[in-house]
């Protein structure tokens, strides 16, 4: 089994893109956790973001303003 190493990643606090087929955490479980560089909405899928939101109510102001300045996706900023 491989298992494929991303530092760039893992300096951000993300996640490596690809751990090998043994790894048992998903994407969206980690999306959920808050890390301490902040959650940038950018790096996820919509479903995501709201996941870590559900998870993380007290960063919904400053999730949803880097949204808005990022990709801002309607389905998240409610079209604003």
């Amino acid at each position: 089994m491989s298992t494929f190493d991303d530092p760039n990643r893992e300096a951000v606090g993300q996640p490596p893109i690809w751990t090998g087929a043994s790894e048992a955490t998903s994407r969206t479980t980690e999306a959920a956790r808050p890390s301490s560089a902040g959650f940038d909405p950018g790096e996820h899928t919509v479903a995501e973001v709201e996941e870590y939101l559900e998870a993380n109510p007290d960063q919904r102001d400053a999730v949803l303003k880097a949204e808005r300045k990022g990709k801002g996706r309607a389905t998240l900023t409610g079209g604003d």
